[in-house]
C-alpha cells in the first residue's frame, strides 16, 4: 500500500515513504475502521479561488518565466501528475482580493431606464489576467467546475450607492430585475471567452456588511425571494443552467440557510458553507443532511491556516476531512496564490495565504499546498465518500474509493503530540502506524481483485 506524507517541520512534503503491508486486523488503544461497503456522498473535488489577486500573482509569474508557471499550472490542475484541483471559485467583479486600486463592478456606470446594464463589459482584469490564467487550467483539465460568486451589485443599485457593505446598504428591490440580468450578462461574457460556468452562488456571505470591502447584505427571505423569482427565471430564459448554490456564508449561520430552503427549493441545486466563526463546525452540514438528505452541499470558502486572530477553528487537511466526512462534496479554500503577507488585497483579510507565493523573484509552496494536496492529489473528481472513524486520539480521517476501485485513507494530527494508531479495513486487515503533530498521511490501497 502506497504512503505519502507531509511534516508540519516540511522534512517531507506530499513525499512517498515506504510501502506498508497489510496484517491481521487488530485494534489498539487507537484504531481507525474502514467500511468500503458504506458508502456515503460522491466527491465532485478539491480547489481554491481565482481571485483577481491570484490571477495577478500567476499572470507575474507566467510574464517572469513561463516555464515555471507551466510547471505549477500542471503541478496544481493535471489530474494524473497533479493535484488535480478540480472546483475552483472565481468572484464575479472585485472582492477583498483584487490588484486594483479600486473596488469595481463590471457595470460601474448605469444605463438608460431601458436597459440599465447598457454599459455592461468584463473588466481589463478579467479580460487580461482573470480570464487567461483560467483557460490555462482549463485546458489542463477541462472538466473543471468554476464556481461564480458576486460580492456585490453596481453601486447605483444599492440602497446607498456603494460598493463597500457597511456603506452601500442592500440591493433595491426595483433593481432585482436589472441584477439578475447581470449574473446572465457575467456567465455569457465568460462563455464567449471560452471559460464555461458550472455554478453560481446567489451573494457571498450574504448576513455580513464587512467595512472596507464589497458586500451585500440579505435577509433571509429577501435572498430567497430574488433567487426563486428573478435569478432562476432569468437564468432558464437565457438557457443557462448553472446549478445554484445557496447560503454561502458560514456554518454558524445555520439558521438562515435553512430559512433560505424551508420554502420552495426546486431551483436550488445545493447549499455552500464557510469556514469562519468557531460558534459551529462541520457538524452543521450533518444537521442539514438530516433535513435535505438530496441536497448537495459544499465547503465554498476558507482561508484556512491563516495568521492568528481569524475565527477558523480548523486546519486545511482537518477542514478537507471534517467537512467529507459530514457530506460536502467539495472543499474550496480561498485564494489560489497571493504574493508574501497576502498582497495584493483591498480591505479584507489581513494574513490570509494561498497554496503558492509568489515574489519578484521567485515562487514557493506553502504548507496549505501539502496539506490539501495530501488529498486533491489521491481523491479524484467521482470518487466516494466511504465510512471511516473519523477521530480517535485526536487523529482525524476521512476515506473514500476511487473509480479505479483504489481505497484512500487520509489521515492528520491536528495535536502536538505523536499519536499511534491501528487501522482496520473491510476485506483487507489492517497496520499501525504513528503520526507526528501537525502531520498528514495518506495510504492508497489498491483495487480488490
Amino acid at each position: 500500500m502506497e504512503v505519502t506524507l507531509s511534516t508540519a517541520d516540511g522534512a517531507y512534503r506530499l513525499a512517498r515513504r515506504a510501502s506498508i503491508p497489510f496484517g491481521p486486523a487488530h485494534s489498539g488503544e487507537h484504531t481507525v475502521t474502514l467500511d468500503a461497503r458504506d458508502v456515503r456522498q460522491p466527491i465532485e473535488g478539491f480547489g481554491a479561488a481565482f481571485t483577481d489577486s491570484s490571477a495577478y500573482q500567476l499572470t507575474r509569474l507566467k510574464k517572469r518565466n513561463p516555464t515555471h508557471y507551466a510547471q505549477v499550472m500542471q503541478h496544481l490542475f493535471n489530474t494524473r501528475t497533479g493535484l488535480g484541483l478540480n472546483v475552483m471559485r472565481v468572484p464575479m467583479g472585485s472582492s477583498d482580493f483584487t490588484a486594483e486600486s479600486h473596488h469595481w463592478t463590471d457595470a460601474d456606470r448605469q444605463g438608460p431606464r431601458e436597459d440599465p446594464l447598457h454599459y455592461f463589459a468584463l473588466s481589463p482584469a478579467e479580460t487580461s489576467r482573470l480570464i487567461p490564467v483560467i483557460k490555462d487550467a482549463l485546458a489542463i483539465n477541462p472538466s473543471m467546475h468554476i464556481v461564480a460568486t458576486p460580492w456585490s451589485a453596481p453601486a447605483w443599485m444599492k440602497e446607498h450607492h456603494s460598493l463597500i457593505g457597511q456603506e452601500g446598504g442592500s440591493l433595491r428591490p426595483e433593481y432585482y430585475n436589472a441584477w439578475a440580468d447581470y449574473f446572465v450578462r457575467w456567465i455569457r461574457g465568460l462563455k464567449a471567452h471560452g471559460v464555461p460556468v458550472w455554478g453560481v452562488t446567489v451573494q457571498n456571505e450574504p448576513y455580513f456588511a464587512p467595512a472596507d470591502y464589497p458586500g451585500m447584505p440579505y435577509s433571509a427571505s429577501e435572498l430567497a425571494t430574488f433567487t426563486k423569482s428573478y435569478l432562476a427565471p432569468a437564468l432558464k430564459a437565457a438557457n443557462l443552467r448553472p446549478v445554484i448554490v445557496a447560503h454561502d456564508h458560514n456554518w454558524a449561520n445555520a439558521t438562515e440557510a435553512k430559512d433560505e430552503l424551508s420554502g420552495d427549493r426546486s431551483f436550488v441545486g445545493a447549499v455552500g458553507w464557510h469556514c469562519y466563526n468557531n460558534e459551529a463546525g462541520t457538524s452543521t452540514m450533518t444537521a442539514v443532511h438530516r433535513i435535505y438528505p438530496d441536497l448537495p452541499q459544499h465547503v465554498t470558502e476558507c482561508s484556512s491556516d491563516t495568521a492568528s486572530g481569524d475565527l477558523i477553528r480548523y486546519s486545511t487537511a482537518e477542514l478537507a476531512l471534517r467537512s467529507t466526512q459530514h457530506w460536502a462534496r467539495s472543499v474550496v479554500l480561498w485564494n489560489l496564490a497571493l504574493g508574501p503577507g497576502g498582497t495584493p488585497h483591498l480591505g479584507g483579510c489581513q494574513g490570509c495565504r494561498g497554496l503558492l507565493t509568489v515574489t519578484d523573484t521567485g515562487e514557493s509552496w506553502t504548507p496549505i499546498r501539502d496539506q490539501l494536496g495530501q488529498v486533491a492529489r489521491f481523491v479524484r473528481p467521482g470518487a466516494w465518500h466511504i465510512s471511516s472513524t473519523e477521530e480517535t486520539g485526536g487523529v482525524v480521517t476521512s476515506a473514500f474509493v476511487n473509480r479505479d476501485g483504489t481505497q484512500v485513507l487520509v489521515a492528520h494530527n491536528p495535536t502536538t503530540a505523536t499519536v499511534a494508531f491501528s487501522t482496520r479495513w473491510t476485506d483487507r486487515g489492517g497496520f499501525d502506524y504513528r503520526l507526528p503533530a501537525g502531520a498528514t498521511v495518506t495510504f492508497r490501497a489498491a483495487r480488490l481483485p
